[in-house]
């Protein structure tokens, strides 16, 4: 969701961006233990806390983010960066951590 723009995205729109990262986090070596049978809760449930923490707001079924909270969902998406858009063969964490997209907060 941090890669969208303003208008948001469904439900659908964010399951099928969880599949593809998914998708790329398992194929650069990520350990991923949700079931592909369970993604689809997962990720319900994952958006439904989301908006109970008041970080996402939903309306007639478009998720959020909340500009004044992207700090913390970019903290907490920070916690995978280090296996996104890893280079063949990097060896140095801090190299894996180049053109995420994401926001670094300290």
């Amino acid at each position: 969701m941090l890669e969208s723009d303003s208008r948001g995205m469904q439900a659908i729109e964010v399951q099928a961006q969880v599949e593809r990262l998914i998708a790329d986090l398992q194929a650069d070596g990520a350990p991923v233990y949700v079931s592909s049978r369970k993604r689809v809760e997962s990720v319900l449930n994952a958006l439904n806390i989301l908006v109970l923490r008041r970080l996402v707001q939903e309306s007639r079924g478009i998720f959020r983010i909340i500009p004044e909270e992207m700090d913390v969902l970019s903290y907490y998406a920070n916690a995978i960066a280090h296996w996104r858009h890893a280079p063949a063969g990097a060896d140095d964490s801090l190299d894996r951590n180049k053109n995420l997209g994401v926001n670094h907060v300290s």
